[in-house]
This record gives C-alpha cells, structure tokens and sequence, in this order.
C-alpha cells in the first residue's frame, strides 16, 4: 500500500528547487517511531540548506498509521511541500535490507542519501556530503555521533580488517577534514548508478545486522572510492524503543555468520583484542 504528498500544483519556488540542486534522494526505514524520534528526522531532513528532490519513507511498523491523518506529520509532509521536497510512504514488513534495495528503484534521484530514523544531521550535512563527491567517490559518509559521549580515540579505525575493534572513526567527533574509508556507518549518500540491488546482501535478516557494512564494502570492490567528511555532523540518538533493528537473537547471530563468510571470501582476517592475565602470585603470606 502507497499514499503519497497530494499536492499536485508545486509552487514556482519548488520548481526552481528542483531545477537547480543535484537530484538527491533521501531514504529513511522506520518501525515504531511515529510518536519518538521520526518527526526529529524528517524535519532535519527538510530543513537542510541543500534540499533532497523528495523523501521516501519505509514504513514497516506492526500497527500502521496513514500519517496524513495525524497532525504532526501534517505540518511536516506541509513543510516538505514548502521547501520543495516530494513526499511518499511505503508500506511493509520485509525489513530495512529489502527496503533500502528497493530504494535503489523506488527513487528518482541520481543520488539516494539513506538517513537512518534515530540519526539526526545538522544543517549543512548534505551539503558537505555532496561538496565531497567526486566523479570517482561512490560513496560519502560524514561522522555519526552520539551526544552522551563525547570521547576521543586514538586507534578508531575505518579499515575492515579493525572492524571487531568495536572503534569505529566516525563515532568520535575529533576527527576533521575528509579522508578515505573501508566502509560507511550508518548514514551516508550515495551514486546510485554506482551500486546493484545485490550490493544489498539477499541473506540477512529483517533487522540487517553489517548490512550497511556489506553494502560500502562492495562498492568499494567494485572500484570506487568511499570517503568521510568530518565535517558533516549527524547526531545517533539511538531511542530504546522501536527501530528496525529490534530482533530475535538468532537474527543477530544469523547476520553475523553471513558476516563472518564474507569477510573470509575477501581474504580478511579480522584483528580482535587480546586478553591479558597477569599472575604476579598470591597475595599475603
């Protein structure tokens, strides 16, 4: 089931838009959401200072609203229409693997930046994102940080093979200027002439553990660069309840086996950390 914006006459400031600015397409997955932190989304979405074409939303809630009825999302899908920016939601229990490859189709846009429903980017993320696309870039991610810590790390690392090092360098927000990455985190824009429907791993489960993982990394076998703005700052609120990732535990399991294949069909050995037991005898006499 589809319901979409009905305004049918944009305004001559829309069409100017449109005319204008790369034509980008922003993605966002959600699951029970309607009343937490998918409003925040949205509005950061709209608000950018450069304007995706249009936003698609995958609903695949287990009790479904049509959010035109409601009157938050009223004023939002509003705003949307104000600033330019067509609107569509589309129904379904499948998960965000599947909807994020039906993405690939579903959109308009030469570029899809895909925003997950807990994240909340600044103002000029995507501007800074397409301010850093190349004509080799693939891909561009900027950092994803959680506001309840504001820690640095030395050793963060975007390389694969640090991959179970748990210290991902988009996560700490020290890290300036653009450089490049062995996979994205999270939220990112990308060329969609670059990419396959089966960069998007056919195996995972509904919750798509390291899909996001799997789906960089593929592109960036297939030759094309992928980079991090340090610049672009988007916020990882990461609500308790709701969320696409919410599963059983055999989902996790499950994505982390195929994970696991994966990463020993393209020859990585994963670094993971030693634990150290110093005995210096007993204690006491």
């Amino acid at each position: 089931m589809l319901f979409r914006s009905v305004a049918t006459n944009p305004t001559a400031k829309s069409v100017e838009l449109n005319e204008q600015r790369p034509q980008i397409s922003a993605v966002v997955c959600t699951r029970n959401r309607y009343d937490s932190i998918l409003p925040l989304c949205i509005s950061a979405i709209v608000n950018q200072t450069l304007k995706p074409k249009e936003l698609i939303i995958y609903d695949d809630s287990d009790e479904k609203r049509d959010l035109r009825k409601m009157p938050l999302y009223e004023n939002l899908f509003a705003m949307c229409l104000q600033q330019g920016v067509v609107w569509k939601v589309l129904f379904g229990n499948t998960g965000q693997v599947d909807a994020h490859r039906r993405s690939i189709v579903d959109s308009t846009g030469d570029f899809i930046w895909r925003v997950d429903d807990d994240c909340i980017p600044e103002a000029n993320v995507l501007q800074e994102l397409m301010d850093t696309m190349t004509d080799l870039t693939g891909a561009v991610g900027g950092l994803v940080i959680d506001p309840k810590f504001m820690g640095a790390s030395s050793i963060a690392s975007s390389k694969m093979e640090d991959i179970y090092l748990g210290l991902n360098e988009q996560w700490f927000k020290g890290k300036t200027g653009v450089f490049p990455v062995d996979h994205l985190y999270s939220t990112f824009v990308y060329r969609k002439s670059a990419v396959k429907p089966e960069f998007y791993h056919y195996g995972l489960s509904r919750i798509g553990h390291r899909e996001e993982t799997i789906f960089t990394y593929k592109l960036k076998r297939a030759g094309w660069k992928l980079l991090c703005n340090g610049g672009a700052i988007t916020w990882h609120l990461r609500h308790p309840s709701g969320g696409i990732r919410l599963g059983q535990p055999e989902m996790w399991a499950k994505d982390e086996q195929i994970f696991t294949g994966l990463l020993q069909d393209w020859g990585i050995t994963p670094k993971r950390w030693k634990v150290i037991v110093l005995d210096n005898g007993k204690i006491g006499r």
